[in-house]
């Protein structure tokens, strides 16, 4: 009864941390999504180091943007943002616009797919280098960060780094210290990160009372020592707030730079440098909707095919809200 209890209340815990989308933000209108489409903006600063961002629960890229944006600029670095099934312009049918199509709900195997559609369009549609790409996922972002770097080392595929911020071990041991993973459990970042070959950087509040400091610590001894950083730990910090105690004390930035330039092999002021270029530039923000990977096979508008995104049969170009620095284009 104890042990039939204990997983009711961690897999219960597990589906509220991992999928409790907020109301969508987005203006109506704002996305001509065709099939299984995700949302998703690019602020290009014509640097060489790209963020990838894997957003939190209870979050979307709508609520973010005004945040991303201001750490794009103080880092001088471009910056992705893309969203989860099911949450935000990504929910069900509104998103599809596809009545014939199964509705889509959040899950992990929908949120693996979507940060693979993400990953992709960058290296294949921006052409952008993997070894420029920084993965960076908050919370319950760091669960697709984590598949996406033990994905590449698998593939042969160089990152140019890893950034977690408030990383849980899995779902379930947020709420117990298992010292294995049950069947069931999802997320599982533990089994994941020894496998990472790309330098990983740990941010974790001490305070933490959702998911505990311990989680990061546990993580950041699993990590390959070739590629273990120095983390941060940040005291008197809790779950959401660790960008504005560590803005306030002006911690952060200098904190990433920093990282920057250990994965460029260079030293602070050669980064600080190099980065001055991008600084000032307004950035081309692009609004898209990269096509993700999950449309089912037996679909009539959607051939699949394994080596790329599935696309509809009649693909159509996304109408951008952003400014008129937006160009309109596909992202497939």
């Amino acid at each position: 009864l104890g042990l039939g209890l204990g997983l009711g209340l961690g897999l219960g815990l597990g589906l509220g941390l991992g999928f409790g989308p907020h109301p969508n933000p987005y203006p109506k209108g704002g996305y001509d999504d065709i099939g299984y489409e995700i949302p998703a903006y690019f602020l290009d600063r014509g640097s060489n180091l790209t963020i990838l961002f894997s957003h939190g629960n209870a979050e979307d890229i709508g609520y973010s943007f005004s945040w991303f944006s201001e750490l794009s600029q103080a880092l001088g670095v471009n910056f992705m943002a893309y969203e989860y099934t099911g949450y935000g312009m990504a929910r069900g049918r509104f998103a599809m616009r596809r009545p014939d199509l199964p509705r889509l709900e959040p899950s992990e195997e929908a949120v693996y797919g979507d940060v693979e559609a993400a990953f992709r369009w960058l290296t294949e549609v921006k052409g952008i280098p993997s070894e420029q790409i920084i993965l960076y996922g908050r919370s319950l972002g760091s669960g697709p960060s984590c598949y996406m770097a033990q994905k590449c080392a698998r593939e042969g595929v160089k990152l140019a780094g890893l950034i977690l911020q408030s990383p849980l071990l899995s779902i379930y041991r947020v709420t117990f210290d298992f010292r294995f993973t049950l069947p069931g459990d999802f997320f599982a970042n533990i089994d994941r990160i020894g496998e990472v070959e790309a330098p990983v950087f740990i941010i974790h509040g001490v305070d933490d009372p959702i998911v505990p400091f311990w989680h990061g610590q546990a993580l950041l001894r699993a990590v390959s020592e070739p590629y273990r950083v120095k983390p941060m730990w940040v005291r008197g910090a809790g779950h959401n707030n660790i960008e504005v105690l560590l803005s306030l004390d002006r911690r952060l930035m200098p904190a990433l730079r920093e990282f920057f330039a250990k994965i460029r092999g260079m030293t602070l002021a050669e980064w600080l440098e190099e980065s001055r270029n991008y600084l000032g530039v307004s950035p081309r923000q692009e609004f898209r909707t990269p096509v993700d990977s999950r449309t089912p096979a037996d679909s009539p508008a959607s051939p699949a095919s394994p080596a790329s995104p599935a696309s509809p049969a009649s693909p159509a170009s996304p109408a951008s809200p952003a400014s008129p620095a937006s160009p309109a284009s596909p992202a497939s």
